[in-house]
């Protein structure tokens, strides 16, 4: 089977907790718009139904753009509940960034999605 690995923010959480305490839906939301935005190549269709949902009017754009429009808008929606959007804000080090985006791919890998 050909495919690709998909990027997780439920994946993240976990990696996040191995460095310090977070709450695991904390996790996967500070993840989620930037794992919306990496995964929308390979789910432009369903990303752009989310945009449709949260109020986007889409039609003038390309799925590639409505898709990436629904990750702008879950970032949105998460600052504006003043939940942090980033590492930084979450008091993790910059230094430990890499390591950590290691342990997401190769412990927490996602399953392969056919045909990508």
């Amino acid at each position: 089977m050909t495919g690709t690995g998909g990027l997780y923010s439920h994946a993240i959480s976990y990696v996040l907790a191995m460095y310090q305490p977070t709450i695991h839906g904390i996790g996967c939301g500070v993840g989620l718009p930037y794992t919306m935005a990496f995964n929308a190549p390979l789910i432009e269709d369903k990303l752009a139904a989310v945009a449709r949902a949260l109020g986007a009017k889409t039609d003038s754009l390309s799925r590639r753009a409505a898709a990436r429009k629904s990750a702008e808008l879950v970032f949105e929606l998460i600052a504006d509940v003043k939940l942090p959007v980033s590492l930084k804000e979450m008091g993790f080090r910059h230094e430990d960034v890499y390591k950590m985006a290691e342990l997401c791919v190769t412990k927490y890998r996602g399953p392969i999605i056919p045909g990508i």
